[in-house]
């Protein structure tokens, strides 16, 4: 996604940042307000609550995303390709600090 933003001419991006319980950093854009943020309900079909009730192997290992949901509009049959190959998954902000910088793109974070 950030590859494709730089491609199109964005300059920065922003990101929601959530501390998982055991510790990790990852990036997220979940539903939820500012009291509770990372509600994964929508966007998982195997997986419900807060995001901050998990830790990143449970997350990385379990979640099933739901492919038909509005905000994944690559469509399901992208999504299911990236399962099968093992790229569908929440990142660490590690990761994506590192793609943003490979495509020189300011980083304005959010944490939740």
């Amino acid at each position: 996604a950030l590859r494709t933003a730089s491609q199109i001419g964005c300059d920065e991006v922003e990101l929601d940042v959530f501390l998982l319980k055991c510790g990790t950093l990852c990036v997220f854009h979940g539903d939820g307000t500012d009291q509770n943020p990372g509600l994964l309900d929508d966007y998982s079909t195997n997986m419900k609550g807060s995001i901050l009730d998990y830790t990143y192997e449970e997350l990385r290992s379990k979640m099933q995303f739901n492919k038909f949901h509005q905000e994944f509009g690559c469509g399901p049959s992208i999504i299911h390709d990236l399962e099968k190959r093992g790229e569908c998954y929440i990142p660490t902000l590690e990761e994506v600090l590192r793609d943003a910088k490979e495509s020189n793109l300011v980083v304005k974070i959010e944490l939740k």
